[in-house]
């Protein structure tokens, strides 16, 4: 009720304002021009006072259809026939636009008053003969946030404003993010015109889920016009880390004519691949896969050196590699004179793209795979030898897995060695 009085309190003495106006004319001199100038700001002083000690900001609602009718009826009456002498009528607008300042800050820029302030003050300048003083009374808020791969330890909040008051800098303990649900410590607070950054206390890592809150305390973050920036809970933080696991292995600590699977980090996926003790080579009849069982990302890469001399036989690298439903993964292999994209879905194979060439020892195939993208590469140049013309292919079947090596049919040449994969 109280919030309802102080609204219609307020427009009760605004119209009586200008009922005076009405009533004494332009012939009243200085003393009564000052007089009403400072009945004008008297009335907005006490309106803001009132309202500001007796009800609390937070939470209030003022409704549109409670205040209109009220509201429009008094101004209407109370702007009938105002005076057009402009030296008059100036002094109450400059008064009028003193403390609407401060009523709008108290008020407008906290809650949903926005629209009716909107409407009444058009109301009141248009009927003085005057262009409508343009008022921001537009809260910011949040647009987005971000952590960058290059800086891991600095969190970009956007905000949808480009003119935030550049002292209104709000204390590290207004935030909180979280990590995975774990608090992740905020140190400083600084502003940009439409950004804020803020540092943290240790780096942000790869592949988390990242949560931001705000809420304003003693120095609340505004724009240049006094609107305070309004809370947020939970709003989702973009993490841009990339991840960096990546892994080797020379085959040089493995005994010779061992299976790879269930050697080092090695599993078998499908098939059978064997340990020379220095190298690898397909030894099963079919695909054979075996991953490296370690930390990887679903973009990822694979690569492998040529050691001995081809045969009908095929091995390569491969990616997204699983042992489920008969095993899957996407290869790329050379033998038999020719070099070889393919992959295996649950068991099922199906030739990508092919090229009849040959490759030396040493030359090194690698298989890259990001999103829908897979590329292959021949000692570092995309191989547009294969079919296409262009070493890149798009394929939706796969879209988890490790990295590891693959052959077709048993033959101890070729081989590969000195392998390498992990994240892209």
């Amino acid at each position: 009720m109280k919030k309802i009085l102080s609204v219609i309190l307020f427009t009760f003495l605004l119209g009586n304002v200008f009922c005076q106006i009405k009533e004494i004319g332009c012939n009243g001199g200085t003393t009564t021009l000052q007089k009403i100038a400072d009945t004008v700001n008297s009335n907005f002083d006490y309106i803001d006072t009132e309202i500001t000690d007796t009800i609390p900001l937070s939470g209030l609602v003022y409704t549109k259809s409670q205040t209109d009718s009220i509201c429009n009826a008094k101004i209407d009456s109370a702007l009938t026939d105002v005076s057009t002498d402009t030296t008059y009528r100036d002094l109450v607008i400059d008064s009028l636009k003193t403390r609407i300042t401060i009523l709008e800050d108290s008020l407008v820029t906290q809650h949903n008053f926005n629209n009716w302030v909107a409407v009444q003050l058009s109301s009141l300048w248009d009927s003085l003969g005057k262009t409508a003083p343009i008022i921001d009374a537009v809260a910011p808020l949040f647009d987005s946030a971000y952590v960058a791969n290059a800086d891991p330890d600095m969190l970009i909040v956007i905000l949808d404003t480009n003119d935030l008051h550049q002292d209104s800098l709000p204390d590290d303990e207004d935030f909180y993010l979280t990590q995975n649900g774990v608090e992740l410590d905020i140190t400083t607070v600084d502003i940009n015109q439409d950004s804020l950054k803020l540092s943290l206390a240790s780096s942000v890592t790869y592949g988390t889920t990242l949560l931001l809150d705000y809420t304003s305390s003693i120095n609340a973050l505004q724009d240049s016009s006094g609107n305070k920036v309004a809370n947020w809970v939970d709003q989702p933080v973009t993490n841009s880390i990339a991840s960096t696991h990546s892994y080797t292995d020379d085959f040089n600590s493995y005994s010779n004519g061992a299976s790879l699977g269930g050697q080092g980090n090695w599993v078998t996926a499908l098939g059978t691949m064997t340990t020379s003790g220095t190298n690898v080579y397909s030894n099963a009849v079919g695909r054979n896969m075996v991953y490296y069982n370690a930390t990887t990302g679903n973009d990822q890469y694979s690569q492998v050196a040529h050691n001995a001399a081809s045969s009908s036989r095929f091995v390569g690298a491969a990616v997204r590699i699983s042992s489920a439903s008969g095993g899957s993964g996407y290869f790329y292999y050379y033998g038999n004179g020719s070099r070889v994209v393919g992959k295996m879905v649950n068991g099922t194979w199906t030739q990508i793209a092919t090229c009849s060439c040959n490759i030396t020892a040493g030359q090194i195939l690698r298989i890259e795979v990001q999103g829908t993208t897979i590329r292959c590469y021949l000692n570092g140049v995309l191989d547009t030898n294969l079919t296409g013309g262009t070493g890149t292919f798009t394929d939706t079947s796969l879209s988890t897995g490790f990295s590891g090596v693959c052959g077709m049919d048993a033959s101890s040449t070729p081989r590969i060695d000195d392998w390498a994969g992990g994240d892209l």
